[in-house]
């Protein structure tokens, strides 16, 4: 009897997969999803300031475009992004501040993000506890935050290693944006008449909402041909996927302002306005 090894009945068969059927890839349902499960934010473009000579790497520390950073921020947009907090696997390494701050963001593929732009999260506020250096401005005295506060904690002054720390409640300082300043008049003529009044330092714990910098878009080049097989001209279409991107929170990145002027400046330029019909 012959052996018919090479000739074994089919016991299953693939079907073609050339059916005719496409899967398409619906950027409506996805950009719905962020904006049910995403948190709102303000998302504004990092250029890279000119401040910076050209015979040196790094910005001019004096510079009131970009507070020494090397980064100013414009065209600040509302959107919506998904937001979570990543970190390596510590289980069996020793713990290190390498990843700390370290976030993955997703959003729709409108919102074109780059390198060191940056993200407020303004569904979501976060502690932290800063110590900012005190410098005189025109006969006041003010410091530079890494965030806007919400609201205060605690706030002390320091004024010498040789006298307890003095506590500020909020009819002795005021708070712009970023830029606090002393402004009870019988503190300020007293720390400037210090012999230590070149060395004055607050230390202050507030709440503020999230800021992130992107520093990697892992999905940058990725874009989708899409065919429109319902018309009869087969159009092509290319969209984009939603932007997967790697963020870490602001003072992981920067060390905070530290100018001899009252704030940064808005470079923002503000569209033209378009005359109604």
């Amino acid at each position: 009897m012959a052996k018919d090894a090479h000739n074994k009945p089919i016991i299953i068969e693939v079907p073609n997969p050339d059916d005719g059927k496409q899967p398409r890839f619906n950027r409506g349902q996805f950009e719905k999803a962020i904006g049910a499960s995403g948190y709102e934010c303000d998302v504004e473009k990092a250029v890279r300031c000119p401040c910076k000579p050209l015979a040196v790497k790094t910005a001019l520390p004096n510079c009131e475009n970009c507070g020494g950073v090397g980064w100013f921020f414009v065209d600040k947009k509302r959107t919506f992004a998904l937001i979570q907090a990543m970190n390596r696997k510590t289980k069996f390494i020793n713990w290190s501040e390498q990843d700390r701050g370290t976030s993955m963001i997703t959003t729709i593929g409108g919102d074109k993000l780059a390198f060191m732009d940056r993200f407020t999260i303004l569904e979501l506020e976060a502690s932290f506890s800063q110590q900012v250096r005190i410098s005189e401005f025109k006969g006041g005295l003010h410091g530079f935050l890494f965030y806007e506060p919400l609201v205060v904690d605690e706030i002390f002054l320091f004024e010498s290693s040789s006298k307890p720390l003095i506590a500020l409640d909020d009819t002795q300082y005021t708070i712009t944006e970023n830029v606090i300043r002393i402004t009870d008049l019988a503190l300020n003529t007293h720390l400037k008449s210090t012999e230590d009044g070149k060395q004055l330092s607050i230390t202050i714990r507030f709440t503020h909402n999230p800021v992130h910098h992107i520093i990697d878009i892992p999905r940058e080049l990725v874009r989708l041909k899409q065919s429109d097989r319902d018309c009869d001209n087969f159009i092509k279409d290319k969209q984009y996927f939603p932007i997967h991107a790697i963020g870490r929170r602001a003072h992981y990145m920067f060390d905070a302002p530290d100018l001899s002027g009252e704030g940064l400046f808005n470079n923002t330029v503000e569209p033209p306005l378009v005359p109604q019909p």
